[in-house]
């Protein structure tokens, strides 16, 4: 036998199923969104758009023509944590001149592979594609769309010297800051 039910009874149970379904949407959408937003924030350094000093040394540790690579090293943060004196990359410093110095980015414009100095000790090369640079960052040879990326490189007093650090997008022949 089979029990039959009242028409009064059917819409209550639709509508306490629709006002569950709408209250489940609204709570899905408060609690939702802010916590995807927390765990898509992708891992970061602390420079953001427009990049952040470092110190990187002193000016009388560099020799006038011969690039020296120093690290980059602050604070890291993602959704997380803060993890505080990390490398953050690196940059080549060459002493042009007794007071001016050129600070390039080591990261190759074409894929992002690290630029290192050249076999024959007079240039930068990318290992990865064979892409080749001078000292001055110009590209000499290989398929890298633009130049090494020059950062901005300040002389303070007592001759420390402090880069501006920025990453800038890869494969592409505009110098595009990420971030």
């Amino acid at each position: 036998m089979t029990e039959k039910k009242s028409p009064e009874a059917e819409p209550s149970r639709r509508g306490f199923v629709v006002a569950t379904a709408v209250a489940s949407c609204a709570i899905a959408g408060v609690v939702g969104v802010p916590a995807a937003a927390f765990i898509a924030t992708p891992l970061r350094s602390e420079s953001g758009g427009g990049g952040k000093k470092y110190t990187v040394g002193k000016l009388d540790e560099l020799v006038v023509g011969i690039p020296t690579k120093v690290s980059i090293i602050g604070d890291e943060v993602d959704a997380w944590t803060r993890s505080e004196k990390r490398r953050l990359g690196s940059v080549w410093l060459l002493r042009v001149s007794e007071k001016e110095v050129r600070a390039l980015s080591v990261i190759c414009p074409h894929l992002g592979c690290g630029i290192e100095i050249g076999n024959d000790l007079k240039s930068f090369a990318c290992p990865c594609h064979d892409s080749t640079f001078g000292f001055d960052g110009v590209r000499a040879a290989g398929p890298s769309p633009r130049n090494m990326d020059a950062l901005p490189v300040e002389l303070g007093e007592g001759g420390v010297l402090t880069v501006t650090f920025q990453r800038f997008r890869i494969g592409i022949s505009e110098k595009k800051e990420i971030g």
